[in-house]
Order: C-alpha cells, then sequence, then structure tokens
C-alpha cells in the first residue's frame, strides 16, 4: 500500500511579509536564535556556533528545509515526507575496501518540512506573482542559510572537550619519560611486594621456555578466530592449551591458526619479560632465552608464506599483528643491547626487522583506517631503534605516515573516525608505545607533537557515557567500552597522563611502573554529568533531557569497521537501560558477526526488506535542538533504491522517534518496509489492539533472520503499545504504522555469546511507509 503522510500548506506572503522575516531570520542568526533572555554575540564561524549552542542558547535547522517564511512549523511527525525529487546531486565517496561497494549519498535529496525551529528561512519562500523580491534579498538569504549550515555542522562535542581540557582535575602536565633501571634494582632489593612480583616473572618465564613452543611449521592466523566453533563466543587462552589438530574445515583451519597467532604473541610477550630480567638482575641466561628467540625469528621470518589478504606479513596472517608484535620485539632488541654482539643486532635487522618494515610499508587496504596507524607506528619505531632515518622519516611523515594518519583520522569531535570508542583507545595505544620507544630514543618531540591530540582523544568518549557508566557501541565493538578506559590511561601516564592513567599505573606492577615510577594524584577527578552531545563530525548525538539519554548514530564517514547501523539508537533511563546496541561477537570473521551483528537487523535501524543500510555516508542534519533534545537526520540514500529520515526526542517524559521509510525509484514496486526494536528487557504484549501472535517463520531477505529462535506474528492495527520489563522498571513501547502492519517477535543473539535479547520487527509492505516508536516509564 501507500503510505501518504500529511503535509502543511504554506500560506501566501506579501513583499511586506518576505522582507519582515527576512529580517527577522537575520536577527535571530545574530543573536544565536531562540534564547530570549541570552545576549549572544553575533555567530559569523561554526565554532561561534558550537559555542552559543553549548551554552544552550541555539536552535538551528537547515535553511532549505524550515517551513516557508511566516508559516507555521510543522507538527514532527507530519515533517518527515521524503518527496521523490526530479534531479539529485550526487557527491562522491572515499574510496572503499574492495568487499563492499558503497553508496552514493544524495546531497539534497528531499524538499520537505522540518520540525518546529526557532530560526526561519525565507530562501524558499514564494513571492507574489509578477513580482521580484526587493534588492539584496537573495544574497542575504544565502548568507542566513550559510550561517544556519554552518550551526549544523559545528561540533558541539569539540568545545565540551575543550571545556574538559581547560577545567582541570583530568589532565595532568605533558610528561618527559624516563627509565632508570638502577632505582628498579634498589626497589626490589627494598621491597618485599617488588619482589615477589619478580620471582614470579621469572617463574612464568621459566616455565614457558621449559618446552619448545613456536616452531617453524606453524603457519599463523588471525587470533580473533580462536572462538568455539559451535557459539562463536571467545575462548579463554592458557598458556598450557594443547595443540589443536590441523582440521579439515574452513573454520577449523582457521581455529588452528588462531592458536598458533595466540601462542607467538605470547611466545614474544615472554622473550620481553626474559629482557627484562637481564637489565634488572643481570641474568645472562634470560638474555640468551630472549636472543634466542629473536634468532629464530630472523631465521624463519622470510620462510613463512607471504600472505597478502590484509596488506603484507609472515609471522602472522595480516600486518596489524606483525605491527603491534614487533614493538615488543624492539623493546626486547633494546634491552638486550648491552649483551649481544654487533654480528647478532646485524642479523636481526636484516633478517627480521627491515623485510618486516618493507612488508609493513605496503600495506594498503581501501580507505584509511587503523591498520595504517600501526603500520606507520611500527615503521617510525623500527627506524628509531636501528638509527635508520628514512625508515624513521617513512613512519613519521610518508603520506600514510603518523602525521598523516592522524590528520585525517581524529574528527574535531576528538574521537578516531571509525566511529567506534573500541577502536579510538586502541588508536591510543599504538601512540603510545609509540612514545615508548621514541622516549627511549630520545626523541621527546615526537611526543610533544601529538600530545595535545592524544589529551583530546582521551578525554572525549567521557561525554557519551551513560549514567551506569557504560558508553554507547557503535560500529565493531566487541566488549564493553568504559568511558574513561583505565588500561589505556595508564599505558600513557608516562608521557600524556591523566589523573585516572596515574591512579592505575600506581597500583598495577609493570615494568614500566618499575622503571619509571608514576605519582599517585592527591585526589579522585570529577567527570561531568552526561549531557546532550551533538557531533557531527564523526556522526554521533547524545540527547539528554532529565534522566532520560538516547544515544544516536546516524551517519558514518568511512566503510572501516562499521556496521550496517546508520540511524541506530541507544536509550536508558539513569541506569536502567532499556535498548543498547550489543556490539558484535569476537571473531569478524565468524557468520554471526558478517551476518547478523553488523548487518541491520541487529540494530535499532529501518529495513528495506529485512536489510538496513547497503553503503555509508553521513546523512544529512535537518535540524538539531539542543535545548528540546531533539534531532532530525536525513539519509536520502539509505539504500541504492531507498531513503530513509528520522526525528528523535527525549523529555522529561520519555523518548520517541519517528521513521518514514520511502522507496527513490520512480515507478518503484511495493516492498517490505520495516523497523526493529532490540532489547535486552522483557517484553509482555496484551494489547488486543496487536493482534493475536501465533508461531511462524521469520521473514525472508537477510540473512540475519536466522538465527532468530521462537518467532512470532501478529497482525496489528495502526497503533499499539507493550510493555517493557527492564531490571525491575515497568515501561510503556507503543507503535504507530500503517493499519495491518504485521509484528514479528522473536529471541535474537546478543552479546557476549550466547547471551540473547528480545526482537521486535514491524513490518507493512508499500512504496514508503512511516513508523513511531514512543518509550515512557509506567
Amino acid at each position: 500500500m501507500n503510505i501518504a503522510s500529511s503535509q502543511v500548506e504554506p500560506p501566501r506572503h506579501t513583499m511586506h511579509d518576505l522582507a519582515g522575516a527576512l529580517l527577522t531570520t537575520l536577527a535571530l542568526a545574530a543573536c544565536g536564535g531562540g534564547s530570549p533572555s541570552s545576549e549572544a554575540k553575533p555567530q559569523s564561524t561554526a565554532a561561534d556556533a558550537a559555542a552559543a549552542a553549548a551554552a544552550g542558547m541555539t536552535r538551528v535547522a537547515n535553511a532549505a528545509d524550515t517551513a516557508a517564511s511566516g508559516a507555521s512549523a510543522p507538527d514532527p511527525a507530519a515533517s518527515t515526507a521524503l518527496a521523490k525529487p526530479a534531479s539529485a546531486t550526487r557527491t562522491s565517496l572515499p574510496p572503499t575496501p574492495p568487499t563492499k561497494a558503497a553508496a552514493t549519498p544524495t546531497a539534497n535529496a528531499a524538499a520537505a518540512t522540518a520540525p518546529a525551529v526557532a530560526v526561519r528561512s525565507t530562501a524558499a519562500a514564494p513571492t507574489v506573482a509578477g513580482t521580484s523580491p526587493p534588492a539584496g534579498l537573495a544574497t542575504a538569504a544565502t548568507a542566513v542559510g550559510a550561517s544556519q549550515q554552518a550551526a549544523l555542522t559545528a561540533s558541539l562535542a569539540s568545545t565540551q572537550v575543550d571545556s574538559l581540557l581547560k577545567s582541570g582535575g583530568l589532565l595532568l602536565p605533558v610528561r618527559t619519560a624516563t627509565e632508570n633501571w638502577a632505582r628498579a634494582r634498589k626497589t626490589i632489593a627494598s621491597d618485599s611486594d617488588w619482589a615477589t612480583w619478580l620471582n614470579q616473572k621469572r617463574a612464568a618465564v621459566d616455565h614457558w621456555f621449559g618446552q619448545p613452543r613456536d616452531r617453524a611449521d606453524l603457519v599463523a592466523g588471525l587470533p580473533n578466530d580462536y572462538v568455539d566453533l559451535q557459539t562463536g563466543a571467545a575462548l579463554p587462552w592458557s598458556d598450557d592449551n594443547a595443540e589443536p589438530a590441523a582440521g579439515t574445515t574452513d573454520r577449523q583451519r582457521a581455529f588452528k591458526a588462531a592458536w598458533v597467532a595466540i601462542l607467538r604473541q605470547v611466545n614474544i610477550g615472554y622473550a620481553l619479560d626474559a629482557a627484562r630480567l637481564y637489565q634488572v638482575t643481570g641474568d645472562d641466561r634470560m638474555a640468551e632465552t630472549a636472543a634466542s628467540q629473536l634468532d629464530f625469528y630472523a631465521d624463519n621470518y622470510g620462510k613463512w608464506p607471504l600472505r597478502t589478504a590484509i596488506g603484507n606479513s609472515r609471522m602472522f596472517g595480516q600486518t596489524l599483528d606483525e605491527a603491534t608484535t614487533v614493538l615488543s620485539m624492539l623493546e626486547t632488541a633494546h634491552a638486550l643491547a648491552p649483551y649481544v654482539t654487533a654480528a647478532r643486532k646485524a642479523k636481526w635487522r636484516d633478517g627480521l626487522f627491515l623485510p618486516l618494515a618493507t612488508n609493513l610499508q605496503a600495506y594498503s587496504w581501501g580507505s584509511l583506517n587503523n591498520m595504517n596507524l600501526w603500520c606507520a607506528v611500527a615503521t617510525a619505531a623500527i627506524g628509531m631503534e636501528l638509527g635508520n632515518a628514512t625508515w624513521t622519516d617513512a613512519g613519521l611523515n610518508g603520506p600514510r605516515g603518523v602525521a598523516a594518519v592522524m590528520a585525517q583520522g581524529v574528527t574535531t569531535d576528538g574521537i578516531w573516525y571509525e566511529g567506534s570508542f573500541a577502536y579510538n583507545n586502541y588508536v591510543l595505544l599504538a601512540l603510545a608505545r609509540l612514545f615508548d620507544i621514541a622516549a627511549i630514543n630520545g626523541r621527546g618531540d615526537v611526543v610533544a607533537k601529538y600530545a595535545p591530540m592524544v589529551q583530546r582523544m582521551l578525554l572525549a568518549p567521557v561525554l557519551y557515557r551513560f549514567d551506569d557508566g557504560s558508553l554507547p557501541s557503535p560500529n565493531d565493538t566487541r566488549s564493553a567500552v568504559a568511558p574513561v578506559d583505565k588500561p589505556t590511561h595508564g599505558a600513557l601516564y608516562r608521557h600524556v597522563p591523566t589523573t585516572i592513567g596515574m591512579q592505575y599505573a600506581s597500583v598495577v606492577r609493570t615494568w614500566a611502573r618499575l622503571s619509571d615510577a608514576p605519582t599517585p594524584p592527591a585526589s579522585d577527578p570529577q567527570l561531568p554529568s552526561p549531557q546532550t552531545i551533538y557531533s557531527p563530525d564523526i556522526g554521533f548525538t547524545s540527547l539528554r533531557a532529565g534522566a532520560w539519554q538516547a544515544f544516536i548514530h546516524y551517519g558514518q564517514k568511512t566503510q572501516a569497521h562499521a556496521q550496517a547501523e546508520a540511524l541506530n539508537y541507544e536509550l536508558a533511563q539513569g541506569g536502567t537501560n532499556i535498548t543498547r546496541d550489543a556490539g558484535t561477537s569476537s571473531s569478524y570473521g565468524s557468520p554471526v558477526h558478517l551476518e547478523y551483528f553488523s548487518q541491520g537487523l541487529g540494530n535499532n535501524v529501518p529495513l528495506v526488506d529485512g536489510q538496513g543500510p547497503d553503503g555509508y555516508t553521513m546523512g544529512e542534519v535537518k535540524s538539531f535542538d539542543p535545548m528540546a533534545a531533539s534531532l532530525d537526520v536525513l539519509q536520502a540514500r539509505y539504500r541504492s533504491d531507498a531513503g530513509a529520515r528520522r526525528t528523535y526526542k527525549v523529555d522529561a517524559s520519555g523518548f520517541s522517534e519517528t521513521t518514514r521509510l520511502t522507496l527513490s525509484q520512480p515507478g518503484a514496486t511495493a516492498r517490505r518496509l520495516a523497523i526493529v526494536f532490540n532489547t535486552t528487557c522483557g517484553v509482555q504484549v496484551s494489547d488486543p489492539r496487536a493482534g493475536t501472535a501465533s508461531a511462524a517463520a521469520a521473514p525472508s531477505g537477510a540473512p540475519g533472520f536466522k538465527y532468530w529462535t521462537g518467532v512470532t506474528r501478529q497482525t496489528a492495527q495502526a497503533a499499539w503499545s507493550a510493555r517493557l520489563n527492564c531490571g525491575g522498571k515497568a515501561y510503556e513501547i507503543s507503535f504507530t504504522g500503517p493499519a495491518g502492519h504485521s509484528v514479528y517477535r522473536a529471541t535474537a543473539p546478543s552479546t557476549p555469546l550466547p547471551s540473547t535479547r528480545n526482537a521486535i520487527y514491524l513490518e507493512a509492505v508499500g512504496v514508503d511507509a512511516t513508523f513511531t516508536t514512543r518509550i515512557r516509564a509506567l
């Protein structure tokens, strides 16, 4: 069926009306628009607009998408129409990996009215027949539109991070790292707890190397594939795990190769421990143990098969794992410098480090991603440790060197542009390792150059946290991420310290703490309260009203680690989670990741024939109102043949969102248009308007449906409601959609596997459809 939405007909205007409206618009734009009591300075830049928004003074909407001058603003639920344009301007996307074609966004694919805004636009206002606008009207209107667009592209998050940087209590001054092993020896001699720790390290090294471990015949794969072959859940590693059989299926062979990869990583880690024991105790036996492992890798690196699926690699199944692991081998070589001969150092250089650096520099896989940074860091580290200026410069300043990657990869919002808090931390760990190598090689300038950027990346996640102390899980996230990740902060305490990082480093015994003791802060830092956040450079928004908070992931900059989750949302009231993104499984190669968690069905998104977005775009923010905690976003090319638009609002009574799906091809045949809502809350449907549920097969169209169990189907009236039981609190969730829409309910996968959650799926057949979801506490 064709589901039409109501449209507001703009009134006719006189020339006097138009001129007056323009003057009003200019005045509102100059003062920040909307707060009668505020005395804002003129906003002429995006930064000014962001500052005003941060102060709660402005409400902005796309000038080309507001009601005509003088018209009353339409009802938000009626403003989500996606009119099919006669023509559309397309913009090109960045290159993507060859595994998936990206959709091309339409720059302005809909002429639709926006939710209520304080700033009215005259750019599209009609004139009286046979008349012309006053001189300069078009130019002035264009300027107003540009000012409003600047406000929509300005980052609230950026100004809020600036405030965190200046507020004190979290950041400490940039620090010069030291490595004092003489003091470490005194600490061991005078502190029995440290002496016990050192003895435990020695015992672990002796146990590990007490039997043969790594071998030349072992070919490594991807560590992420070390999962239960039945459930896909990550398996714990034990140093005494038996070597698995080679296997006969692809998954069994991948499992064996993953075991080899982890074994190799662990082996290199114990070699570094042996080298550190030599530094502290002077024990030549430990030095020889560590050196023999570097000999082994230098002898065999060129003999392992060259893998080219994800960069060039030999020791591991992908370049990334060589980049992360070579840093430990470089630290091992540095620690053994007083012990080994020049000939042995040359062997490691020529047989291991330089060939590995060559492979690192060969990495080029689609759009920029975190692997580029790790490869650049490892290349620069090899150069610094070997005293090779060519490799150092390639890693730091080359076309995909640290400088280039950081310039492109860190958004103005302070978040790594892959759009995952987990990978934001992963990038920070890469920089921590770079700083460690730079420090021991006298390159403090490297730390100084990137310290301000690192500080922003450390603090930015704090802004997005929920009341339960967790972060949202946009894109690929394999476990819960804390707003202040203590291990990440701790890894940087020697260079770019925070109070939390210093606290963590002061209680966790490590080689770094032993040689470079941290100074514990005198008091605990206080984190700011969660608030509304607008991050247009990364495509995130958090809407906050009272205890209600919605996190919205509306756009995506790159395909790297992206999931098909544009327009997804997460919701909580205080410490009660109502719907949260499950992230994904441990293995990126697992079917449940590829077919469910990374796809639309595994997220709270609009669906066409069961499928979410088929590419990535940032979308177009039509309006954002920090005072009303509302957002309106258009994804004109949500799919190659369909557009989607969503409005979101949070207030003291709860949350609402309205979704409009429209097929974009002229003469399109009716399709199955849907939304899905996933929750770990209990779901109870007793409203007779929802129809009678009966067992049914899952819908077709998406591979992810096969992971549903206990599927039921019912036919609902246009409006119906259900009860959610969330951690002892009750909520009403109400839906509206086309009359006679289908409602499917099922048990669906959650994380960590094999946990589950409940899925509610609403579907109507047509060329366009509108659905509204409202949630309130009972």
